[in-house]
């Protein structure tokens, strides 16, 4: 009966909280704007680096790049982003975030020099216009020559995520002629020098990366006769799992896999360096460039006779992007889960309650499909589930587990009857067939029971049964008193006869008002008992907190509910905090004190669903009782 009323008298405070929220968020999306940002800040001639424009709160409003000049441009696309967040800071809401359209773009300068990618134009309903620029990019040119070139490429430059990737190092270097031209172009005693960036040992957060050890060690040259290539200074002692030096650290030189090619009319010999990459989460992973510094040598008039010369060449930079899927045909049961296989179950923590109670649905979801950049399943969106429960969004929990995800959501029944919470649509975008896949978790019975409200005048009318006659009194004559004659004449008797008469005349009354007095104190005692134990509540809970010394979030979390249960008379068991802050404002308590309980709640749930079973110290016992000592406090009237 109460929690039907708490959750009828927090609808308000609900509605005008979410109003003000839609208010916020409406005049933050009044104003449009216009950014426009790159990836790097510095590039050698021939690289690419990759633009990004946002157009924010301008529906249908496109970017205008014809001013944008010294390069070339390369539209890849471009997606809706909707990014905000609420904080609120001493009871004040900072609402920050982006609603809006990104466009992105590869842009190639074409010439050294400061670059400016910009100005980038919009132009608004009305005839306004936006313009913008991105930071001045410095671009480096690069001595020409003939004798090496250096090419990364990547075996695709859009990826999704867990699609491996290869990045392909190709150094061409001019071939020898005559009797030397079955011979490496490099000088054994003096080999050239590679600037591989990515190969600097230090892992790449959102990539798996390559076994660099293994690779490394497969490649060493130990004779050092042989010609090969240094990399990034490493030596033999310089932490590599690589064969010991007597004599002390020295340069290590590795062989790369060889063949000669042919290109622009002449001869290379072609050295490759392959690393396989796996992403584990989206975005923009740039490698390179890659530096050549060495002596080559390098045919003269006299084949046989060879010239050393000291080269500088650069290999421009690769950009692999790990893209979400298509937006194109995007269900909205769609969780951010790429693989090949996904699984979905549906458990309830109750299968019969009441209209309005809480129950704890909890949505499981694993397979083969990757963990890192899986969103909150929306269930609000689903109309089947809407239509008869009450799902709460704000209070969704979130359990990692090593090959699954746990979603642990609150929601209420909203009609009475046996039905089934309906079948959970989860959706996933599958890989290898580059098409989306929706599955479905199985129907759950469940019997919600009807709840009965008594009012307060039906109560009164029910213990003061009251009997009102419209009719006169009886004018009739008053009956004669009993009397005994006897031949003496008549003489004085007791109207009832016998004591044992008057004894059992008298039982009646006595055993009517015994049983209106039980029924009395019966329908009073549950007033008397919450009247008790809502004046004892502060110390009820203080002993708890006593007696439970260092105890875990759960236990602090009981004795927190235990606490509003006997003080306020709200629901012992699975209020969330954002209900628990509503259903104290309802009652009375100050924002402040809501807030602070509140908070406790949330801190302690989050700690109990983290699997945080650790005893908690005497400082949080402390903290919390200063809590409820604020909220029983700072009720009205008390």
């Amino acid at each position: 009966m109460h929690n039907s009323g708490i959750a009828s008298g927090s609808k308000p405070l609900l509605f005008a909280a979410f109003f003000f929220c839609l208010v916020a968020v409406a005049a933050c999306a009044d104003e449009p704007s216009l950014q426009v940002t790159v990836n790097r800040s510095q590039i050698y001639i021939g690289e690419s680096l990759l633009m990004d424009v946002r157009v924010g709160n301008a529906a249908g409003a496109a970017p205008d790049l014809s001013a944008v000049t010294g390069c070339v441009l390369r539209p890849l696309g471009s997606q809706d982003v909707s990014q905000y967040s609420m904080t609120f800071i001493n009871g004040r809401m900072q609402h920050v975030g982006f609603s809006g359209r990104v466009y992105r773009y590869e842009a190639t300068p074409n010439q050294a020099g400061r670059f400016i990618p910009g100005p980038v134009r919009v132009t608004l309903a009305g005839g306004r216009v936006l313009s913008e620029s991105a930071p001045a990019v410095t671009v480096t040119g690069i001595e020409q020559q003939s004798w090496v070139t250096l090419r990364l490429t990547a075996s695709g430059n859009d990826v999704l995520v867990n699609e491996p990737f290869d990045l392909r190092l190709a150094i061409r270097i001019r071939r020898l002629t005559g009797a030397l031209a079955a011979l490496d172009p490099l000088y054994p005693e003096a080999a050239p020098l590679l600037n591989v960036p990515y190969m600097n040992g230090e892992n790449i957060d959102g990539l798996k990366t390559p076994d660099l050890k293994a690779f490394l060690n497969n490649r060493l040259l130990s004779d050092p006769r042989q010609p090969g290539f240094a990399i990034n200074n490493f030596t033999v002692q310089s932490g590599m799992p690589i064969p010991f030096d007597i004599d002390g650290p020295r340069q290590a030189r590795f062989h790369l896999d060889r063949e000669w090619v042919a290109a622009d009319g002449a001869e290379y010999a072609e050295y490759t360096l392959v690393l396989r990459y796996e992403p584990l989460k989206e975005g923009d992973y740039t490698f390179g460039p890659v530096i050549f510094k060495g002596p080559v040598p390098v045919a003269g008039s006299e084949a046989a006779n060879p010239q050393r010369q000291d080269v500088l060449a650069v290999g421009a930079a690769v950009t692999v992007r790990v893209i979400p899927p298509p937006e194109d045909s995007r269900p909205d049961s769609y969780i951010g889960a790429i693989g090949s296989n996904l699984t979905a179950t549906a458990a309830l923590d109750a299968q019969t309650c009441n209209v309005g109670d809480p129950l704890q649905l909890t949505l499981t979801v694993g397979g083969g499909i990757q963990l890192h950049n899986l969103l909150i399943p929306r269930l609000d969106l689903q109309s089947n589930l809407v239509e008869r429960f009450e799902v709460y969004r704000d209070s969704v929990q979130t359990v990692k587990r090593d090959d699954a995800r746990a979603y642990r959501y609150t929601i209420r029944p909203r009609a009475a009857g046996s039905y089934e919470l309906p079948a959970i649509a989860v959706s996933y975008y599958d890989a290898s067939n580059r098409a989306y896949r929706t599955v479905t978790t199985a129907p759950l019975p469940i019997k919600v029971r009807r709840t009965t409200e008594v009012t307060a005048e039906q109560i009164v009318a029910s213990t003061n049964p009251v009997i009102r006659s419209s009719e006169p009194p009886d004018a009739r004559p008053l009956s004669p008193t009993a009397m005994r004659l006897d031949p003496h004449g008549a003489e004085s008797a007791p109207l009832l006869g016998s004591p044992w008469v008057a004894a059992l005349a008298a039982a009646g009354p006595s055993v009517y008002g015994i049983v209106v007095l039980a029924g009395f104190v019966r329908r009073r005692r549950p007033d008397w008992m919450r009247a008790l134990r809502r004046r004892g509540a502060l110390r009820s809970a203080h002993r708890a907190l006593r007696q439970t010394g260092a105890a875990t979030p759960a236990a602090y979390c009981a004795v927190l509910r235990a606490f509003l249960a006997d003080r306020w008379n709200l629901p012992p068991a699975s209020l969330t905090p954002a209900e628990a802050r509503d259903a104290l404002l309802h009652c009375g308590v100050s924002n402040d004190a809501a807030e602070g309980v509140a908070r406790e709640l949330q801190r302690h749930i989050e700690a109990s669903f983290g699997g945080d079973t650790e005893p908690l110290d005497s400082v949080t016992r402390d903290r919390l009782y200063k809590v409820l000592c604020a909220a029983n406090r700072t009720e009205a009237g008390t």
